[in-house]
């Protein structure tokens, strides 16, 4: 399956109707890979409950905030035990890579991993369908066709069109649990998104004038973001870290970083 272009559902309580978008992809099976914490501290477990009752559902969530290739080999297990038709991934940046991972490593023996990872194809295709709903504003994971993993050490990024989701929900309320510390970290892995952007040697004008548009929005509001002032500050705040990390591009070389939330 090759994806086309995300349908985004935007908007305060979007998550609700996260289960009803999966369904209407014709799921029916499905693997909803989540933060250890985040996605009952943020209320985004609530909208299990709206899944019907033909839809068999699993949650997963054993692995590091710094996804590595055997936390992957985890997750590959549990897809090969559920055998599930869309996978839904919800959290911080390392979640929803891991749900990417999962969908366009499905059928990758645990054996070729690490060289799939480091030297692999361009992971243009996978078999299930993708859904992500982010509960930070920081990576911008869910507009992007990459995904972080490390072996051992050293830092790769999986890369190509399977990586993008079918679907993306954003939904502002999901980012009010988070301390000022995960704000402020979130706010400057936006804003380094955006610049990114700017200077990526794959961008065009396009994706340079959607980088600036959202950096303009990071940067007029991370105070009042990170301080929590108003009720409605993540809202242009969720919108302005996907539009960061839409246009981006990422090395696939290995490179030693320090750990990211999720």
């Amino acid at each position: 399956m090759s994806p086309r272009r995300p349908v985004v559902r935007y908007g305060r309580g979007a998550i609700a109707s996260l289960p009803q978008l999966v369904e209407g992809l014709g799921a029916t099976r499905v693997l909803v890979v989540h933060g250890a914490h985040s996605f009952e501290a943020s209320g985004a477990s609530r909208m299990m409950e709206s899944f019907g009752r033909r839809t068999l559902v699993h949650r997963w969530h054993d692995f590091s905030p710094n996804p590595a290739v055997d936390d992957v080999a985890r997750g590959l297990d549990a897809v090969r035990e559920l055998r599930p038709d869309a996978v839904v991934g919800v959290g911080g940046g390392s979640a929803m890579d891991m749900a990417k991972l999962l969908c366009v490593l499905d059928g990758v023996p645990r054996a070729d991993l690490e060289d799939r990872v480091r030297t692999g194809p361009a992971a243009d295709t996978r078999r299930m369908k993708l859904v992500l709903a982010p509960t930070t504003s920081g990576s911008g994971s869910e507009a992007t066709q990459f995904a972080v993993v490390y072996v051992g050490d050293a830092k790769y990024s999986v890369a190509g069109a399977g990586l993008l989701p079918d679907a993306a929900v954003l939904d502002p309320a999901l980012t009010e649990s988070g301390t000022p510390h995960q704000r402020a970290t979130s706010g400057v892995d936006a804003i380094a998104q955006g610049i990114e952007s700017l200077w990526a040697v794959g961008g065009d004008d396009e994706s340079r004038g959607l980088a600036r548009r959202g950096l303009r929005l990071l940067l007029a509001g991370i105070e009042d973001f990170v301080a929590g002032r108003t009720p409605a500050s993540p809202a242009p705040w969720r919108w302005a870290a996907t539009s960061s990390g839409a246009p981006s591009t990422a090395p696939r070389r290995p490179a030693r970083t320090p750990s990211r939330t999720g």
